[in-house]
């Protein structure tokens, strides 16, 4: 990287719920190129929170200083090389069931608080051990045309296309 980047975080926990906060600084140095990518922010604030032993919900907002504030003026590719997200306020809510010490299950959403779209989740992951997960994944957009997590894509005169499409993954995962 030619740019420099500072960054921070922050965790405390205040009576079985924890805040936290990270950021990012890119760019802050003398000779960024003003057409590229200028300095600029990113960064998080949220929390988790364990109702009991089995259930848990974190809630993350995210801001992003280059992503747009008008959703007319979405590009196919963002400002940004650091993110592949288009608008500048983001929350990504979570709720996690152990449903046995091996399997659990994840309900969430991700919400651009610019065009109100949502993209839906839900994850099952099962551990066979502690290097090898077995996984399903179902990414639903639930936005209208147009918007970021829309399953319509917007589609530019060069041919390229923004949008989330449905996704359903299937698979295992390996740590090393």
């Amino acid at each position: 990287w030619k740019k420099r980047t500072l960054g921070a975080a922050f965790a405390k926990d205040i009576g079985g719920l924890t805040l936290r906060s990270e950021a990012i600084l890119f760019g802050f140095d003398e000779d960024y190129n003003e057409r590229e990518d200028r300095h600029h922010l990113q960064a998080g604030l949220g929390f988790e929170y364990a109702f009991s032993e089995k259930l848990s919900l974190i809630d993350e907002f995210l801001f992003i200083e280059q992503g747009e504030t008008d959703r007319g003026n979405y590009k196919a590719h963002p400002k940004s090389r650091y993110t592949s997200f288009l608008a500048r306020y983001y929350n990504f809510i979570q709720f996690k069931y152990q449903l046995t010490p091996f399997w659990n299950v994840y309900f969430s959403t991700l919400q651009n608080f610019i065009d109100f779209s949502n993209y839906a989740i839900f994850k099952v992951e099962h551990s066979f051990n502690e290097n090898i997960e077995l996984f399903f994944d179902f990414f639903a957009p639930t936005g209208k045309h147009e918007r970021e997590f829309s399953s319509r894509a917007i589609f530019f005169p060069n041919g390229t296309s923004i949008g989330a499409p449905l996704q359903i993954d299937l698979g295992v995962k390996f740590y090393f």
